[in-house]
């Protein structure tokens, strides 16, 4: 697999979206795209990854669009290959993330799975993700940012047309509601 789409698969009676990725840049640069300080809110949300790395740290991500934070307890860890947290949220929940690293000739291979715990997120989840991992070969690249809503949309619209045919009828959550403005 190496397209741009995420697949969305049912794997031990959990929903887990995953996502493979050839990257032309070494797998330390992409190591560090997802924990190095302060990069991952490059492509993210704001996130305060903890320094030192280690099983049992807590990574802290705050999401503005819910006006939430989240936590991501370090679970596994190989640098610069493989981290995974378990993700526990106000908004659903907890669900194991796991990024791996694989060096190539030419770059090197970056799979990305979630499990995702409630079924009415999966379209907006893995929407968020495609659209996330594009920001994020933006960073690493120092290009122009190509996320935002008007992206996120249509790649929201195509995931939640493949559902039926995967089995998944429960209607599909679009876009968090802005929280109101604070006084």
């Amino acid at each position: 697999m190496d397209g741009r789409e995420g697949a969305i698969l049912k794997i031990d009676g959990d929903w887990v979206i995953r996502f493979e990725r050839r990257l032309k840049h070494a797998p330390e640069r992409v190591w560090r795209a997802i924990t190095g300080p302060g990069e991952m809110s490059r492509w993210f949300d704001q996130t305060e990854m903890p320094q030192p790395l280690k099983v049992g740290a807590v990574i802290r991500f705050y999401h503005s669009v819910v006006d939430q934070w989240s936590e991501g307890l370090i679970t596994d860890l190989d640098p610069p290959r493989v981290i995974e947290w378990l993700w526990s949220s106000g908004f659903g929940p907890t669900n194991p993330m796991r990024w791996d690293i694989t060096p190539e000739p030419d770059g090197c291979r970056l799979v990305m799975r979630q499990t995702v715990g409630d079924e009415v997120i999966i379209a907006r989840t893995t929407a968020g993700w495609h659209v996330c991992l594009d920001r994020m070969q933006a960073a690493i690249e120092d290009a122009p940012d190509s996320g935002g809503m008007d992206v996120w949309l249509p790649r929201f619209e195509i995931y939640k047309a493949r559902l039926p045919g995967l089995g998944v009828t429960t209607p599909q959550a679009g876009a968090p509601p802005k929280p109101p403005p604070k006084d």
